[in-house]
């Protein structure tokens, strides 16, 4: 259950139940926050800020060292977006990312 991969309903649904995004969509499909507690768009529509929650952690895993977890970050979205558009990988999910120039964490908690 790679999010790379996720590219039909029976992968996807399944993917949506373990994983968390930026943002959902509600059951009227209106976007709303999920790891994000808010977004801004600047002025010219082309910059997304998308602000992240400080409580939010990846369930306990021996690759974290002896605290078993973390928090997330706005790294783990530039990773998770990287992977994306790596070539290498040929997710079928890179196209969502072919108008997005750039992307990077600005912080822990901002996410651009």
């Amino acid at each position: 259950m790679d999010p790379a991969f996720a590219r039909n309903p029976q992968n996807i649904w399944p993917i949506q139940q373990v994983f968390n995004g930026l943002v959902q969509l509600n059951k009227n499909l209106t976007v709303v926050p999920e790891i994000a507690t808010h977004w801004e768009i600047d002025s010219t529509g082309m910059i997304y800020r998308f602000h992240l929650k400080k409580d939010v952690y990846f369930h306990s895993s021996v690759h974290f060292g002896s605290s078993k977890t973390r928090a997330v970050t706005a790294a783990d979205f530039v990773y998770s977006f990287e992977r994306l558009r790596d070539p290498e990988l040929s997710s079928p999910g890179g196209w969502v990312l072919q108008h997005v120039d750039q992307f990077s964490a600005v912080n822990p908690h901002l996410f651009e």
